[in-house]
């Protein structure tokens, strides 16, 4: 059993090398405590201390992203649990416990503590905690049913997220009902699990499964003396010796049947099955498939790739599968990423550019989002209402602006000022007017003041976390 640790100790989780993240950061400028490049109103920058997670305190109170945490005991105020990434965690005082910056009121503070989190590097379980109370077992906050804290264990280790009691099995927080705690061991570094009865894949329990005979192969492979298993899918038919993964490993082979995701495919001739050809497509001597599903009527004998996501045969065009209705396939070229034309006619995917001309058409980033004609400007294939193609130009992703007005993707910003506009960090932007998020005026927000960090920002009035007010 692991201890359950109820006194503060600072544990940080580390980050694995290599990921990049954004850490948010406390820092004095010209003798001001800031949060990011936001002052931090009311704090005193010479006692201030910082705590990781995202808090921090000073001599008179705590703090979390640069807000006040006006309920916190601040002399007892302590890190449980927080990660390298400054991206939130677990802190207490003598009457509390916190989490993310918020108060867990359903948690007894005087018996809490955190019993199980990942090893230092592995990011990829930084949100995999197990804590507990008097009252129970918890992972992220949520109760696991039944959990006996006292004898309560976990058999982690890196992608797995299996734990146990005297009485209970658990994969995160969902009961294993019928495991036997006592025999149940983890298989392998994954997601599967056995005790002397039965195999689990992940929380489920693999039918037929013999766990003296049970082993992994390549994921998400698995077999018995008798069965293969994709996943928790038993594969029923299967033979065993004529197994062959293909170029996926979502599709695989035996002499007779070609499957899909642990499902037969008994359309598609196994012997001259090809599924190469590019996006998704495969086919045999008879017919086309796009992801196993059979198109119909494609004409296997000329049916060939036109460019990145479009194919053709003798008579028609298809994306994702499916024939692009109207278009002239005698005529049709790609014109750039996602867009094709033919002699009179434009489209984005399998979407038709209302009113666009093919004699007119600007690609503006390659064909991959934005477009404008003599007329007009497109995003995503959509015709942008009101817009003016002549002056249509992109500020930056999915933001563009004409001489009358800004956008975003297809959307106007009402009552934007081009000539004003400016973008800033995470999806906020600003004018001489407003305050955007996306497309949605920030109401009350004030533009000269306001500065963003991130997905959060910040104006001489109050504090917003995307379009959302925080008083």
């Amino acid at each position: 059993m692991l201890l359950v640790v109820l006194l503060c100790f600072g544990l940080s989780v580390g980050v694995s090398e290599g990921l990049s993240i954004h850490i948010p950061m406390y820092h004095i400028r010209d003798g001001v405590l800031c949060f990011e490049n936001v002052e931090v109103a009311g704090a005193d920058a010479e006692s201030f201390e910082r705590l990781g997670g995202g808090y921090g305190r000073d001599k008179n109170r705590c703090y979390f992203y640069g807000k006040p945490l006006l309920e916190a005991d601040r002399d007892s105020f302590c890190i449980l649990l927080s990660t390298d990434s400054g991206s939130g965690g677990y802190a207490r005082d003598k009457n509390r416990i916190y989490l993310n910056g918020v108060v867990q009121e359903r948690w007894d503070a005087a018996t809490f503590g955190i019993i199980a989190a990942p090893a230092e590097g592995v990011w990829g379980l930084v949100h995999r905690v197990y804590t507990g109370d008097k009252n129970g077992v918890y992972l992220n906050g949520e109760p696991l049913p039944g959990a006996d804290k006292s004898t309560f264990d976990t058999i982690m280790l890196m992608g797995s997220s299996f734990a146990k009691d005297a009485f209970h099995v658990y994969w995160q927080a969902t009961l294993l009902e019928g495991a036997d705690p006592t025999t149940f061991t983890r298989m392998g570094e994954g997601d599967y699990g056995k005790d002397k009865a039965g195999v689990y894949y992940r929380e489920k329990r693999l039918e037929g499964a013999n766990p003296r005979t049970f082993s992994i192969m390549k994921a998400p492979f698995s077999k018995d003396q008798k069965n293969l298993y994709y996943g928790a899918i038993k594969v029923e038919g299967f033979d065993l010796e004529s197994f062959q993964m293909l170029d996926s490993s979502e599709t695989f082979r035996d002499k007779n049947y070609l499957y899909y995701r642990g499902e037969r495919r008994s359309e598609i001739d196994v012997s001259t099955y090809k599924e190469d050809i590019f996006g998704g497509y495969g086919k045999d001597r008879h017919h086309v498939f796009f992801y196993k599903k059979l198109i119909l009527g494609a004409d296997v004998a000329t049916f060939k790739h036109l460019g990145d996501a479009y194919f053709v045969d003798q008579d028609r065009v298809y994306h994702a599968g499916v024939p692009i209705v109207g278009i002239d396939r005698k005529t049709v070229r790609q014109i750039g990423q996602f867009y094709i034309a033919d002699e009179k006619h434009v489209w984005y995917s399998n979407r038709l550019l209302e009113d666009a001309t093919p004699e007119t058409i600007d690609l503006l980033d390659g064909g991959t989002i934005h477009a404008r004609d003599a007329k007009s400007a497109y995003c995503f294939g959509m015709k942008i209402a009101g817009s003016d193609g002549p002056s249509f130009e992109i500020i930056w992703h999915y933001y563009s602006k004409d001489k009358n007005a800004v956008y975003y993707r297809e959307k106007k910003l009402a009552g934007s000022d081009p000539k004003s506009f400016e973008r800033l960090t995470g999806d906020y932007s600003k004018d001489k007017n407003q305050v955007y998020y996306q497309e949605k005026v920030l109401i009350g927000a004030d533009p000269e003041s306001f500065v963003s960090y991130g997905e959060a920002g910040r104006d001489k009035y109050r504090q917003y976390v995307q379009e959302k007010a925080v008083e």
